[in-house]
């Protein structure tokens, strides 16, 4: 089994989310889980500092480790605004140049899924931004209906992963869909607690999917990790993150990258 490693920029700054209320209601959620001790007090007050320090992203941090452990990680970026994703066109233009231009591929983090005029202002602008002639895509949120992938076909795609289960890659016409195996969010979140036995828990969880993929003849495994809690301020899932990477090494699986999966592919 081949794993693609993959990460979704939902956000640049904390201030970008002045007018949305995300900002409001992220301070008031991790007030609580400070109080509940679902959160420690360091790390508490390390997102009020990312707060002041108006920085929601780690790719930089990312991209290094990624480097450092030879990752050909994808990192989806997004042209359109909608359902918290807040940052500006003027604000992501370096970043999709910056990645590329450290050695990694990107691709569109879409807004409109169903929507055939939505998508190809979103594709159009992206090509534009990025400077690419070919790139894939994956949708905020994972939304993705039956005609999703038939609109990103006629677009001009090449590939998409917004679907989420654990299956193998399929074409739809030229375009190769790849479900997503695993996020970061459905095992970390849900245990998201100051106990000994919850990043136990977490390991087994994932250790859990991870097998029922090998299990069901999964060739190419798809995780995603939000560069936002490569961090500090949430420690557990940067743990688990710079866990999962060496468990791939040592149960023999190798990276591969989006778009190599796809020459593979269409090899066959």
């Amino acid at each position: 089994m081949k794993v693609i490693v993959s990460h979704d920029i939902d956000h640049l700054t904390a201030w970008e989310h002045m007018a949305d209320g995300m900002l409001a209601k992220f301070i008031a959620r991790s007030t609580m889980h400070a109080v509940l001790h679902k959160i420690c007090l360091r790390e508490y007050i390390a997102r009020f500092g990312e707060i002041l320090k108006n920085r929601w992203e780690n790719i930089d941090d990312l991209m290094e480790y990624d480097k450092d452990q030879g990752i050909p990680s994808t990192f989806f970026v997004g042209t359109a605004r909608g359902l918290g994703m807040s940052y500006s066109n003027r604000a992501a233009e370096p970043w999709i140049r910056k990645i590329a231009k450290s050695g990694f591929d990107v691709g569109l983090h879409g807004i409109a899924f169903e929507d055939e005029e939505g998508i190809q202002r979103e594709f159009e602008l992206f090509k534009k931004m990025s400077g690419m002639a070919s790139f894939g895509v994956r949708m905020h949120y994972l939304r993705f209906s039956e005609i999703t992938p038939h609109i990103l076909d006629r677009t001009g795609y090449i590939f998409d992963s917004s679907s989420e289960t654990l299956e193998n890659p399929y074409k739809v016409g030229k375009l190769v869909e790849f479900p997503v195996s695993l996020m970061d969010v459905r095992v970390i979140f849900p245990y998201n607690r100051l106990r000994p036995e919850g990043f136990s828990e977490i390991r087994a969880n994932t250790e859990r999917i991870i097998e029922e993929a090998i299990q069901r003849g999964v060739k190419y495994f798809t995780l995603i990790f939000h560069d936002r809690y490569y961090s500090d301020c949430f420690r557990l899932a940067k743990r688990w993150y710079e866990w999962i990477i060496p468990y791939f090494r040592e149960r023999g699986m190798t990276f591969i990258s989006f778009r190599n999966a796809v020459s593979e592919l269409n090899r066959d």
